[in-house]
């Protein structure tokens, strides 16, 4: 078995290896929507000037989601290798990758959300019980919203997977 390296997970997830031809543009473009979404979410929050004092309960929250979430990319990275032996699905390619990009949806959002945790742990730490700057609180408004975008993005890979990979 190869070992998978953070490089292979990038390339998996925007699509960029060989294997991927045909998905490219499609998985490039939604990873460039769902950027800018999140950029737009930031510079919103900080031209706005909000400031806040939650920068606790962010990453408390932030938190619980990544580890909810690392919790679910473990266990379709399980189903992944088990597809590999198992007799029903070996010859199943479709269903293979569905297990794969949902392996790597995942696993790029808990990326995410480490990023987040430590950028809001970081806060936490040096502001205190004190409020937020604008910029700060621009900042951890698009890293949540990015993660919040990916969950959501891969629970709809999901759900849609549930009703075009019927038997």
């Amino acid at each position: 078995m190869n070992q998978i390296t953070p490089l292979q997970v990038v390339r998996d997830h925007l699509a960029l290896s060989p294997q991927f031809k045909n998905e490219r543009p499609r998985k490039l473009g939604v990873f460039i929507v769902l950027v800018f979404i999140a950029t737009a979410v930031a510079a919103t929050v900080w031209l706005l000037g909000i400031e806040t004092d939650a920068m606790g309960s962010l990453l408390t929250a932030t938190s619980i989601m990544t580890g909810l979430v690392f919790t679910m990319a473990m266990r379709f990275w399980e189903r992944s290798l088990d597809a590999r032996s198992d007799p029903d699905l070996i010859f199943d390619e479709k269903r293979r990758n569905t297990l794969d990009d949902m392996k790597t949806l995942l696993l790029w959002t808990v990326f995410a959300g480490i990023v987040s945790t430590a950028f809001l742990a970081g806060v936490a730490i040096n502001v205190g019980a004190a409020k937020a700057s604008a910029w700060t609180t621009g900042v951890a408004a698009g890293l949540i919203s990015y993660q919040l975008l990916y969950v959501s993005r891969a629970l709809l890979s999901l759900y849609s997977s549930s009703y075009t990979l019927r038997r």
